[in-house]
C-alpha cells in the first residue's frame, strides 16, 4: 500500500459542521478500502485569491491534510465520486507520499 497525502481546503463553517465534513470524508477513505493514519488541521486563513467552487465564491477556508494508505485505484475514485462532487469542498490535492 502507498502513502498518500490530501491537501483539502473546506468552505469556512462552524466547527460542528467542519466535524461533519471530515466525518463524511474519513469515512469515503476507509469504505474505499484506504487506511487513515492522520488528520492535520491547520486551522481557518484567508484563501491567497478568490476561489469558485459550484457557483460560488470562497475568500476563506479551513485547511486539511489527510494521510493514508491505500492503492492507486482508491486516489482515481475517490477523487471523482466524493471530492468533486462535494459542495462543502473548495479544493481537493491528493499526492503519493515517498
Amino acid at each position: 500500500m502507498v502513502l498518500y497525502e490530501m491537501g483539502l481546503i473546506l468552505r469556512a463553517s462552524s466547527k460542528e459542521a467542519t466535524a461533519a465534513i471530515l466525518r463524511r470524508i474519513s469515512l469515503s477513505v476507509m469504505d474505499l478500502g484506504g487506511l487513515l493514519t492522520e488528520i492535520e488541521n491547520l486551522g481557518q486563513r484567508e484563501l491567497p485569491y478568490r476561489m469558485r467552487s459550484h457557483t460560488e465564491y470562497h475568500t476563506k477556508g479551513r485547511y486539511f491534510f489527510f494521510y493514508f494508505h491505500g492503492s492507486p485505484s482508491i486516489v482515481k475514485r475517490l477523487d471523482a465520486d466524493c471530492l468533486k462532487m462535494d459542495e462543502d469542498i473548495v479544493r481537493a490535492t491528493i499526492l503519493k507520499k515517498d
